[in-house]
């Protein structure tokens, strides 16, 4: 009976070679990291064929480098060497992909004479695209004149500048007139309103400059916008603020002076009493007080009326003015009763000034219309040279001054200045 051939008698001795070549064509596809073949392992007639593997799985590396190269934007790589035909469509993508680049950026420069004609659909969409920019600019451009001409037609002063360089990209006929302000690279000449707008805080805020060739105060507005190819641009917007401010100044002196002396009220006085106290102090000056009260003034005002009596108290007021320093701090804390807050003069020096004051006012008869007076006063004073003197200086020189008063009027009582410490 004819026996079936056993299994071993069937096996094909090319198998493995065959097998260990499919393996490696596999992971050169699917794994190409892993793939490796080790030629010594195949019988002669598989050699060559594995040699002709290594240079696919060669050329498919280099095509997948390539690919990978495209795929994450990077056109300054290294390409396949000219065999490689596997990657000739890569490297016809990787040529178009780089002539596109410099295309755009010319686009980016303002050439949108660029036309794409060499990549299907995105061709389409980068032609549009640059058509689209070229009308937006023009666009851009129109509104921008349109803007120019209506800055223009208002009175504030308009001026535009770059917000990196010192260069004045725009100036209205108002910046022009006012501010001899030019389109045009540089720093304008110091001292000039121009050149304090060009030194304004770049952020968005308002701030007000004083353009001291006119005498006039400018409120000016900071916006950022982008003027022609410059974005972060800076406009500032210069409104005529003059009436304002000296309505304002007038209201702050109206606050802080007396309207019948014309020197500082009594608030005033005591804003900037603490202030200049503080500021001697630090620089270790002498400190004064004087308080002077004016002798029967009330009879005065009983013998010949509150009109005389105003007369006298602006009398007092210019007399005393012309016996102290510009600097030196007076007003009047009420009635008949005024202060003097007086620094940098030792104790014996201001007793010499105390009593000169006190002759500038009673040395010579005041003449009004409706009679001749002679008027004397009572002064106390407080000098210190310590900080910790500063609470009470004020009563201490109160209290001095009801002393002169009480020793006989017409005089100055210098204040013991252990009382005060």
């Amino acid at each position: 009976m004819h026996q079936p051939a056993s299994s071993h008698e069937h096996t094909d001795p090319l198998q493995p070679a065959a097998d260990i070549l499919f393996a490696y064509l596999r992971s050169i596809i699917y794994s190409p990291a892993d793939a490796s073949l080790d030629i010594e392992r195949l019988p002669e007639p598989f050699v060559n064929v594995g040699k002709g593997l290594e240079y696919l799985h060669s050329a498919i590396s280099e095509t997948r480098a390539l690919a990978g190269e495209l795929a994450a934007g990077n056109l300054d790589c290294e390409l396949p060497p000219p065999g490689n035909e596997i990657a000739a469509p890569l490297k016809h993508l990787h040529s178009s992909l780089k002539h596109l680049t410099w295309q755009a950026q010319l686009v980016a420069t303002g050439d949108y004479m660029q036309h794409v004609d060499f990549m299907g659909d995105f061709s389409h969409a980068f032609n549009e695209m640059v058509t689209q920019l070229q009308t937006r600019e023009a666009n851009l451009k129109d509104a921008q004149a349109v803007m120019e001409r209506i800055f223009n037609l208002v009175e504030p002063i308009i001026v535009v500048r770059d917000g990196e360089q010192p260069e004045v990209l725009y100036a209205n006929e108002m910046a022009e007139s006012r501010l001899a302000a030019k389109a045009g690279p540089g720093l304008p000449e110091r001292g000039t309103m121009l050149s304090q707008v060009m030194a304004l805080d770049l952020r968005d805020m308002e701030q007000e400059i004083l353009d001291r060739n006119s005498a006039k105060w400018y409120g000016v507005t900071v916006h950022k916008l982008a003027w022609g190819d410059t974005v972060g641009a800076r406009l500032f917007y210069c409104r005529d603020i003059t009436t304002h401010k000296m309505r304002e100044n007038t209201l702050d002196i109206v606050a802080h002076t007396d309207d019948l002396t014309g020197i500082s009220n009594r608030r005033a006085f005591d804003q900037r009493y603490a202030t200049l106290w503080n500021t001697c102090l630090s620089a270790e000056k002498p400190l004064s007080v004087i308080m002077f009260d004016l002798d029967f003034f009330k009879q005065v005002n009983d013998t010949y009326g509150h009109t005389l009596g105003d007369k006298v108290l602006k009398c007092i007021a210019e007399r005393v003015s012309n016996e102290i320093r510009p600097y030196d701090l007076f007003g009047r804390y009420g009635g008949e009763e005024f202060i003097l807050f007086v620094s940098d003069i030792n104790e014996e020096d201001i007793k010499i000034q105390s009593e000169r004051i006190r002759t500038a006012i009673c040395g010579n008869p005041m003449v009004f219309d409706e009679a001749t007076l002679t008027i004397s006063a009572s002064l106390g004073v407080a000098s210190v040279t310590a900080a910790d003197y500063l609470t009470g200086v004020i009563r201490i020189a109160d209290e001095a001054l009801y002393k002169a008063k009480n020793e006989g009027r017409n005089r100055v009582v210098m204040a013991d200045i252990a009382v005060i410490r």
